[in-house]
């Protein structure tokens, strides 16, 4: 018995958007689109959310004013991505100025 290969689709980051203004998805279903698949995140740990916290608070210092700091956030990377961070285990900050599209863009991402 021969089986068929299972098909999917890619989303768009702007279709992923429209689903999420939509209300398509439960409330609190943690969602991000990666290379056009809807991939579901992991839970995070106390420790890891401690960690995070800790790194927001010196990325601010560092920066300082003017800068927006953007923890696991979603970021939109091209129109196939809005990730919040690369992987379940890792946290992305992004410090940018307010008008990112002329400034600069720091990403820092660890594990």
């Amino acid at each position: 018995m021969a089986i068929s290969p299972t098909r999917t689709r890619r989303w768009t980051r702007l279709e992923y958007e429209r689903l999420v203004d939509a209300g398509i998805f439960r409330p609190g279903e943690r969602l991000e689109l990666l290379a056009g698949h809807l991939v579901v995140r992991e839970p995070q740990g106390s420790s890891h959310a401690t960690a995070v916290g800790l790194a927001e608070e010196s990325l601010r210092a560092c920066f300082g004013p003017g800068w927006v700091v953007r923890v696991r956030m979603p970021i939109a990377l091209d129109d196939d991505s809005e990730p919040e961070s690369p992987s379940p285990r890792s946290t992305t900050i992004v410090a940018t100025r307010p008008a990112s599209t002329r400034g600069r863009a720091y990403m820092i991402t660890g594990s």
